[in-house]
C-alpha cells in the first residue's frame, strides 16, 4: 500500500499525507485503515505499470481470510478486517 501511494499518488500531490491506524477488537478482529491524499484511481481502468501491486495487496488480504473495502476517489482508502481467529 505504501509503495503504491509513493509511486502513484504522491507524484501529483504537493503535500502528501498518509494515514494509518491499526486496532484490535476481540469481537471483530484486527482493523486496519489506510488512506492517502493522492488523486485516487478508477478501478475499472487498466492499471498503471504492471498492476501487480494492487493484485499483491488483494492476495495478501485473501491469505488472511480478511475482508476489505476500497475507496478510490479523492485518494485511496483501504479498510481491512482480519478475523478474530487470526489473532492468536
Amino acid at each position: 500500500m505504501v509503495h503504491n501511494s509513493c509511486k502513484y499518488a504522491f507524484s501529483e500531490v504537493e503535500d502528501p499525507v498518509l494515514e494509518l491506524s491499526f486496532t484490535a477488537n476481540a469481537a471483530t478482529g484486527w482493523q486496519l485503515a489506510y488512506q492517502d491524499n493522492g488523486p485516487g484511481f478508477d478501478p475499472l481502468m487498466k492499471p498503471q505499470g504492471t498492476g501487480y501491486g494492487l493484485g499483491f495487496i488483494k492476495d495478501a488480504i485473501s491469505d488472511l481470510n480478511a475482508t476489505y473495502t476500497l475507496a478510490t476517489q479523492g485518494g485511496v482508502r483501504w479498510e481491512v478486517v482480519i478475523p478474530t481467529n487470526k489473532l492468536g
